[in-house]
């Protein structure tokens, strides 16, 4: 890297010397809001190229009253999902020339501290990729009219972008596949309070009451985790009239139920069909060889950072709610005995 005698960074002064340009040309060429010709803009972009020509970010701050980086919410990194969820939103923000801060909700889920940063100006806008009923956290960025963003969950009482899977269809599918194999179904749902488990189990439902009204399906809500589908496999299939097919409203939690068959010497999936929800890169290993209902993690992420930036530069926007159809991918958890 080039550097100037006192070895202080390269600057636009230095670059707009080397190429033979102006250092107002540079600065046009570096915000990219005023048209110059291609080859003034060959010029200077090699001559930023070949000195190493770093911006100054807090220089950038101060002109333009952004940070570049976005808060990123997550409600349990250890989950599995969440890892696979954040990577997607990191190389979405990146392609976009933004930095990601990763804000874990499990420390700080309503103490506000996410919106003060906000407001203080430490970051540009959050994704939440967690938010629950009477979150007052989200209530008071509603208020403030502060740009948020939720990805995987949905608020319809709020006046907040969202970007989710049609969570209602994939339950709904899932029901389906169920009654078409005549199979006599539990379900365990993640945290009531949260809309992705409650709206997976309510379509489920829905789809299942239609047509077999005669029997209703064992459901209980328990936390998104390994442990809580181990508890919920041995006691319902310790129970009296035990299913023969479990859906678990997230994969996470699906792992728990096969490792518990396992240990209870459960066939699966010759005694019973197990199905999760994600499609995380896990699902696919062959010792879960897990049937899932898949999200777009990818399309999801993409299109909550359009959202966000969008949020950041008009915050009177009209309000999106976008919804992917999740699509039923079967493997040997589910496979014919």
């Amino acid at each position: 890297m080039v550097r100037s005698r006192a070895d202080r960074p390269v600057s636009s002064v230095d670059v707009a010397a080397h190429a033979g340009v102006s250092q107002a040309t540079v600065s046009r060429v570096l915000s990219g809001t005023t048209p110059v010709s291609d080859a003034t803009r060959e010029k200077v972009e090699r001559a930023l190229d070949e000195l190493g020509y770093q911006p100054n970010v807090n220089a950038r701050a101060l002109k333009t009253q952004r940070t570049s980086t976005i808060a990123v919410v997550v409600a349990d990194i250890t989950n599995p999902f969440y890892p696979e969820l954040v990577e997607a939103l990191n190389e979405a923000l990146s392609a976009e020339g933004q930095m990601m801060l990763l804000w874990d909700a499990a420390i700080a889920v309503d103490d506000g501290s996410v919106l003060a940063a906000v407001q203080q100006g430490l970051v540009d806008g959050a994704i939440f990729a967690t938010a629950t009923r009477g979150s007052t956290t989200l209530s008071r960025a509603q208020q403030l009219a502060l740009p948020v963003a939720l990805i995987n969950r949905g608020m319809p009482a709020l006046d907040i972008d969202s970007v989710t899977s049609d969570n209602c269809s994939g339950g709904r599918r899932v029901a389906r596949y169920f009654l078409e194999a005549g199979r006599k179904p539990a379900i365990i749902a993640g945290p009531e309070i949260a809309s992705t488990s409650r709206e997976r189990a309510e379509g489920f439902l829905a789809e299942w009451r239609d047509a077999r009204p005669d029997y209703e399906p064992f459901i209980t809500y328990k936390e998104f985790s390994a442990e809580c589908g181990r508890e919920f496999c041995a006691a319902v299939m310790n129970s009296d009239d035990p299913p023969d097919a479990i859906f678990a409203t997230n994969d996470y939690t699906a792992f728990g139920v096969l490792d518990e068959a396992k240990r209870l010497g459960i066939r699966v999936p010759q005694d019973t069909w197990v199905v999760g929800y994600d499609d995380i890169p896990m699902s696919s290993w062959s010792v879960f060889d897990l049937t899932t209902v898949r999200q777009p993690t990818g399309q999801m992420a993409k299109e909550a950072v359009r959202l966000l930036l969008a949020r950041i530069e008009t915050r009177d926007r009209p309000i999106e709610s976008i919804r992917f159809d999740g699509e039923l991918i079967t493997r040997g958890s589910t496979a014919s005995s």
